[in-house]
Protein backbone atom coordinates (compact mmCIF):
# COMPACT_ATOMS: atom_id res chain seq x y z
CA UNK A 1 0.00 0.00 0.00
CA UNK A 2 2.61 2.59 0.66
CA UNK A 3 4.29 1.54 -2.24
CA UNK A 4 1.24 2.38 -4.50
CA UNK A 5 1.18 6.03 -2.79
CA UNK A 6 4.31 6.55 -3.20
CA UNK A 7 4.34 5.61 -7.28
CA UNK A 8 1.18 7.45 -7.08
CA UNK A 9 2.92 10.68 -5.29
CA UNK A 10 5.61 10.34 -7.90
CA UNK A 11 3.69 9.74 -10.83
CA UNK A 12 1.49 13.15 -9.88
CA UNK A 13 4.30 14.85 -9.13
CA UNK A 14 5.89 13.76 -13.00
CA UNK A 15 2.95 14.96 -14.60
CA UNK A 16 2.83 18.23 -12.71
CA UNK A 17 6.61 18.65 -13.51
CA UNK A 18 5.72 18.45 -17.20
CA UNK A 19 2.79 20.18 -17.41
CA UNK A 20 4.41 23.11 -15.43
CA UNK A 21 7.40 23.03 -17.89
CA UNK A 22 5.18 22.39 -20.86
CA UNK A 23 3.09 25.59 -19.72
CA UNK A 24 6.50 27.63 -19.12
CA UNK A 25 8.01 26.75 -22.37
CA UNK A 26 4.02 27.16 -24.17
CA UNK A 27 4.54 30.97 -22.89
CA UNK A 28 7.62 31.50 -24.48
CA UNK A 29 6.55 30.35 -27.60
CA UNK A 30 3.07 30.79 -27.83
CA UNK A 31 2.69 34.62 -28.32
CA UNK A 32 -0.20 33.99 -31.40
CA UNK A 33 -1.70 31.27 -29.73
CA UNK A 34 -5.74 30.60 -30.66
CA UNK A 35 -8.05 31.08 -27.87
CA UNK A 36 -8.68 27.41 -28.50
CA UNK A 37 -5.31 26.49 -26.70
CA UNK A 38 -5.88 28.56 -23.97
CA UNK A 39 -9.35 27.05 -22.99
CA UNK A 40 -7.52 23.73 -23.54
CA UNK A 41 -4.67 24.84 -21.28
CA UNK A 42 -7.12 26.29 -18.48
CA UNK A 43 -8.97 23.15 -18.60
CA UNK A 44 -6.02 21.23 -17.95
CA UNK A 45 -5.01 22.85 -15.55
CA UNK A 46 -8.11 22.49 -13.94
CA UNK A 47 -8.09 18.66 -14.51
CA UNK A 48 -5.01 18.65 -12.87
CA UNK A 49 -6.24 20.33 -9.46
CA UNK A 50 -9.36 18.14 -9.50
CA UNK A 51 -6.99 14.97 -9.87
CA UNK A 52 -5.12 16.30 -6.98
CA UNK A 53 -7.86 16.93 -4.85
CA UNK A 54 -9.26 13.26 -5.42
CA UNK A 55 -5.67 11.86 -4.47
CA UNK A 56 -5.62 13.38 -1.70
CA UNK A 57 -9.25 12.93 -0.53
CA UNK A 58 -8.05 8.74 -0.88
CA UNK A 59 -9.03 7.83 -4.05
CA UNK A 60 -7.63 4.49 -5.29
CA UNK A 61 -3.70 4.72 -6.60
CA UNK A 62 -5.00 2.79 -9.43
CA UNK A 63 -7.89 5.27 -10.39
CA UNK A 64 -5.54 8.00 -9.93
CA UNK A 65 -3.07 6.23 -12.23
CA UNK A 66 -5.81 6.12 -14.83
CA UNK A 67 -6.59 9.72 -14.53
CA UNK A 68 -2.89 10.87 -14.59
CA UNK A 69 -2.30 8.65 -18.08
CA UNK A 70 -5.64 10.40 -19.34
CA UNK A 71 -4.38 13.79 -18.04
CA UNK A 72 -1.03 13.27 -20.06
CA UNK A 73 -2.68 12.17 -23.07
CA UNK A 74 -4.43 15.31 -22.70
CA UNK A 75 -1.50 17.39 -22.33
CA UNK A 76 -0.11 15.55 -25.09
CA UNK A 77 -2.71 16.88 -27.50
CA UNK A 78 -2.30 20.24 -26.09
CA UNK A 79 1.29 20.01 -27.13
CA UNK A 80 -0.01 19.09 -30.27
CA UNK A 81 -1.75 21.79 -30.84
CA UNK A 82 0.74 24.60 -30.03
CA UNK A 83 2.94 22.77 -32.35
CA UNK A 84 0.50 23.08 -35.24
CA UNK A 85 -0.72 26.44 -34.65
CA UNK A 86 2.98 27.29 -34.66
CA UNK A 87 3.44 25.70 -37.85
CA UNK A 88 0.25 27.54 -39.01
CA UNK A 89 -1.77 24.91 -39.38
CA UNK A 90 -5.21 26.79 -37.57
CA UNK A 91 -7.64 23.64 -38.54
CA UNK A 92 -5.30 20.49 -36.79
CA UNK A 93 -4.46 23.21 -34.28
CA UNK A 94 -8.06 24.15 -33.20
CA UNK A 95 -8.62 20.19 -33.44
CA UNK A 96 -6.31 18.72 -30.97
CA UNK A 97 -6.93 21.76 -28.62
CA UNK A 98 -10.59 20.59 -28.77
CA UNK A 99 -9.72 16.87 -28.01
CA UNK A 100 -7.03 18.05 -25.05
CA UNK A 101 -10.25 20.23 -23.41
CA UNK A 102 -12.78 17.44 -23.93
CA UNK A 103 -10.72 14.80 -22.48
CA UNK A 104 -9.49 17.46 -19.13
CA UNK A 105 -13.32 18.51 -18.85
CA UNK A 106 -13.89 14.37 -18.65
CA UNK A 107 -11.05 13.89 -16.23
CA UNK A 108 -11.90 16.52 -13.92
CA UNK A 109 -15.35 15.53 -14.00
CA UNK A 110 -14.53 12.02 -13.16
CA UNK A 111 -12.18 12.86 -10.39
CA UNK A 112 -14.65 15.25 -9.05
CA UNK A 113 -17.28 12.30 -9.27
CA UNK A 114 -14.11 10.18 -6.89
CA UNK A 115 -13.83 12.62 -5.14
CA UNK A 116 -17.46 13.00 -4.09
CA UNK A 117 -17.18 8.75 -3.61
CA UNK A 118 -14.37 8.72 -1.33
CA UNK A 119 -15.74 11.42 1.04
CA UNK A 120 -19.06 9.85 0.96
CA UNK A 121 -17.47 6.56 2.35
CA UNK A 122 -15.13 8.57 5.04
CA UNK A 123 -18.16 9.57 6.35
CA UNK A 124 -20.01 6.47 6.11
CA UNK A 125 -16.63 4.84 8.14
CA UNK A 126 -17.05 7.69 10.15
CA UNK A 127 -20.94 7.10 11.37
CA UNK A 128 -20.38 3.09 11.65
CA UNK A 129 -17.63 4.52 14.22
CA UNK A 130 -19.53 6.01 16.32
CA UNK A 131 -22.04 3.96 16.07
CA UNK A 132 -19.78 1.41 17.34
CA UNK A 133 -18.64 3.92 20.34
CA UNK A 134 -22.08 4.46 21.45
CA UNK A 135 -22.94 0.39 21.32
CA UNK A 136 -20.05 -0.33 22.94
CA UNK A 137 -20.41 2.50 25.78
CA UNK A 138 -23.97 1.40 25.94
CA UNK A 139 -23.07 -2.45 26.56
CA UNK A 140 -20.54 -1.26 29.00
CA UNK A 141 -22.65 0.70 31.07
CA UNK A 142 -25.39 -2.11 31.16
CA UNK A 143 -22.41 -4.59 32.67
CA UNK A 144 -21.34 -2.01 35.44
CA UNK A 145 -24.73 -1.31 36.54
CA UNK A 146 -25.80 -4.61 35.99
CA UNK A 147 -22.38 -6.92 37.61
CA UNK A 148 -23.76 -7.76 40.75
CA UNK A 149 -26.71 -9.75 39.16
CA UNK A 150 -23.97 -11.37 36.91
CA UNK A 151 -22.37 -13.46 39.65
CA UNK A 152 -25.69 -15.03 40.68
CA UNK A 153 -26.49 -15.66 37.23
CA UNK A 154 -23.79 -17.32 36.78
CA UNK A 155 -24.11 -19.53 40.02
CA UNK A 156 -27.57 -20.34 39.26
CA UNK A 157 -27.05 -21.95 35.64
CA UNK A 158 -23.67 -23.79 37.30
CA UNK A 159 -26.47 -25.53 39.76
CA UNK A 160 -29.00 -25.80 37.28
CA UNK A 161 -26.69 -27.75 34.82
CA UNK A 162 -25.41 -30.26 37.87
CA UNK A 163 -29.16 -30.71 38.79
CA UNK A 164 -29.61 -31.65 34.94
CA UNK A 165 -26.69 -34.18 34.72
Amino acid sequence: MRVDMRLSSVALLLLWLLLLSTLLAGRVSTSGQSTQIGDATSKLNAAFADVQNANSEGVSAAKISELSDELNTALSYRETAVLLNENGNLTGSDYYSSLSGNLSSRVSAEARELEANANSQLLLGRLLAALVVELAAIFSALLLVEFHRIKGFVRKRRMQRMGLR
